[in-house]
C-alpha cells in the first residue's frame, strides 16, 4: 500500500483528489487543508508521496526542502499552474520528483502519480522546453550512458565522491542533510548496479558520466 499526503487550500480540490487517487486499491490517501499550522503535521507523520498545492504552501521551496529533510525517501510532486515556470528550477533543484499541470485530465494525473511511485520523474512539456532553453541542467553525450540517467543533485554528490569526501562532508558541501546525501548515493549505486564507492566511480568513468579530469560531462 503506497501512502498519499494530499496538501491543498481549497477542500472541494484536495477531497476531489483523494476521491481520484483511492479508486486505485493499492493507494491510501488523507488530505488536509493547508493552514499555518499545517507544517508540524506534514513533518511529524511520514507518507510515500506528497502532493502538494503550490498556492497552498506558506513558503512552498522550503517546506518541500524540509519534508526532503526529515523523509529523504519520499516522493514530492508539485501541483501547479503555469505560475511554476517562475519557480521551476528551484524545485529541480532540491529534488522534486515531478509537477502536474491543474488542467491536466484525471487520466493524466493518476499516471504522474504511477510514475512518481515508480521513481520516474514527470515534467510537463511546457517545463520541459523550460530545461531545453537553459543551460541548468548538464546534457551527457548521445550514446554514452547507455540509459543510465541521473540527476543533477546525483551528479554533484557523484562529482563530490570523487573529491574523496565523507557523507558528512559532502552534506555540508551541498547544504543538504546527510540523511539526504545517502539517499542520492543509494540511488546511484542502484542506477549503476554497484555496491560501492569504488566501484561507482570506475562505472561512472567507464560511462562517460564523470571524466577522468574530475569534470561532470556536459
Amino acid at each position: 500500500m503506497v501512502n498519499i499526503l494530499v496538501v491543498d487550500d481549497h477542500v472541494l480540490a484536495g477531497e476531489g483528489i483523494k476521491t481520484i487517487l483511492e479508486k486505485e486499491a493499492d493507494l491510501n490517501v488523507e488530505f488536509i487543508h493547508a493552514t499555518y499550522q499545517q507544517n508540524d503535521f506534514v513533518l511529524n507523520k511520514k507518507y510515500d508521496t506528497y502532493i502538494l498545492d503550490l498556492h497552498s504552501l506558506q513558503n512552498g521551496i522550503e517546506m518541500t526542502k524540509k519534508i526532503i529533510i526529515h523523509h529523504p525517501e519520499a516522493r514530492i510532486l508539485i501541483f501547479a499552474g503555469d505560475e511554476i515556470t517562475t519557480a521551476f528550477l528551484f524545485f529541480v533543484d532540491i529534488g522534486v520528483a515531478g509537477f502536474i499541470n491543474r488542467t491536466c485530465s484525471t487520466d493524466q494525473f493518476v499516471r504522474t502519480i504511477r510514475s512518481a511511485i515508480d521513481d520516474q520523474a514527470v515534467v510537463p512539456l511546457k517545463l520541459f522546453e523550460l530545461i531545453r532553453g537553459t543551460n541548468h541542467l548538464s546534457v551527457l553525450p548521445d550514446n554514452l550512458n547507455y540509459g543510465v540517467s541521473l540527476s543533477l543533485n546525483e551528479q554533484e554528490v557523484l562529482s563530490a565522491l570523487k573529491d574523496g569526501l565523507c557523507n558528512q562532508d559532502i552534506a555540508d558541501k551541498l547544504h543538504l542533510s546527510k540523511r539526504t546525501v545517502e539517499k542520492y548515493l543509494t540511488n546511484i549505486y542502484r542506477k549503476l548496479e554497484v555496491k560501492n564507492r569504488t566501484e561507482a566511480l570506475a562505472k561512472a568513468i567507464e560511462l562517460h558520466l564523470i571524466s577522468n579530469n574530475n569534470s561532470m560531462i556536459q
